[in-house]
């Protein structure tokens, strides 16, 4: 017994030499790794997102760009509008949606552990300049009185179809996780300026699927690990940049993750895809620019049907703890519950 103890402890040291190689070794061909322990996106330049510096018509806009499932930036969208001379005036929301209650998180930096809590408009502005605290939360009907929904929007069919209208809201920073969505999106900026890092669906392969989960990337987005994901270094990657006064489309199922910078003011429209109807759209010149999307019902069984599609297992069975976890993890469903599941 001594002698097998003399032996095991002469072999400790090289041991240790040989894991410390190893652990070099690791380093080393990570360093070789282009982004490696870099932001998101650093592993190779962007492509560009197309540009449109006109509105589109309603068949335009689902012919180019939404049946095409490509990006656009829909540049000055809002310009000139009232609610963009409005919404960026803090005085304006304290006095209009001072007491309206909103959903806030801890953390501008997006994970699943920070605290997430209701405080009103006006205790949010007293706070957000000076707190590490970002408004994520649905808008509150008086808002949505106020919000205008472009006229590519209004006739085809996708104001039967709206799903969410969501703000997003604070002094800049904020990260949100690499994700995809399960339906279509506009979203527009009122103030400040955001910087969206978007990728194919056909990459989702090849980024590691058996790492995501609800649509959601386990990556630090601010030091990516390229040893855990040695396919990303094959990945291209497009660039947009949204401005106040522009809109992004942003198809359902490409992954985007997203920086801002300054005060920061965003709202999103989500929609479930459908069959577009042109019929509804002629003749175009009884279209106005802009209607409030409060004129609209923002459907809850379109955000019951998408939370189920995404936890149904291959023979259509949803675990109740998967459901609830689903719900308690993500302020986009916080109105979802079990029972206006039933009554759906």
């Amino acid at each position: 017994l001594h002698h097998t103890h003399s032996e095991d402890h002469k072999m400790r040291p090289l041991f240790l030499v040989l894991l410390l190689s190893f652990l070099q070794l690791l380093r080393c061909h990570g360093a070789d790794l282009p982004g490696h322990m870099q932001p998101l996106g650093s592993h190779r330049p962007p492509e560009s997102v197309p540009r449109l510096t006109h509105v589109p018509s309603a068949e335009e806009f689902h012919e180019n760009w939404e049946k095409a499932g490509q990006p656009v930036v829909l540049e000055g969208l809002l310009k000139g509008t009232e609610v963009l001379r409005n919404w960026q005036q803090d005085d304006y929301l304290r006095a209009q949606f001072g007491e309206d209650k909103l959903h806030v998180e801890q953390g501008k930096k997006e994970n699943s552990s920070g605290a997430v809590y209701f405080i009103s408009m006006a205790e949010f502005l007293d706070r957000y300049l000076k707190e590490d605290i970002y408004m994520v939360s649905d808008m509150p009907e008086a808002m949505r009185k106020e919000w205008p929904l472009p006229k590519f929007l209004l006739c085809g069919g996708y104001t039967q179809h709206l799903m969410f209208v969501y703000l997003w809201f604070s002094s800049g920073g904020t990260r949100s996780i690499l994700h995809s969505d399960s339906y279509e999106n506009l979203h527009c900026l009122v103030s400040g300026r955001k910087e969206f890092l978007l990728i194919e669906p056909k990459y989702t392969e090849t980024i590691g699927p058996e790492l995501q989960e609800f649509g959601f990337y386990p990556i630090d987005v601010d030091s990516v690990n390229m040893t855990a994901r040695p396919g990303l270094a094959e990945v291209p990657w497009h660039k947009a940049t949204v401005n106040e006064g522009d809109c992004l489309y942003l198809p359902y199922e490409w992954l985007h993750q997203v920086r801002s910078h300054n005060r920061n003011f965003g709202v999103n429209v989500w929609w479930i895809p459908f069959d577009f109807n042109a019929e509804e759209c002629s003749p175009p010149h009884d279209i106005p620019d802009f209607a409030p999307i409060g004129d609209f019902k923002v459907l809850p069984e379109m955000q019951i049907k998408s939370v189920l599609k995404e936890l149904a297992s291959d023979d259509g069975t949803i675990r109740v703890q998967d459901f609830l976890r689903r719900i308690n993890e993500n302020a986009y469903i916080a109105g979802v519950t079990l029972r206006n599941v039933r009554e759906v």
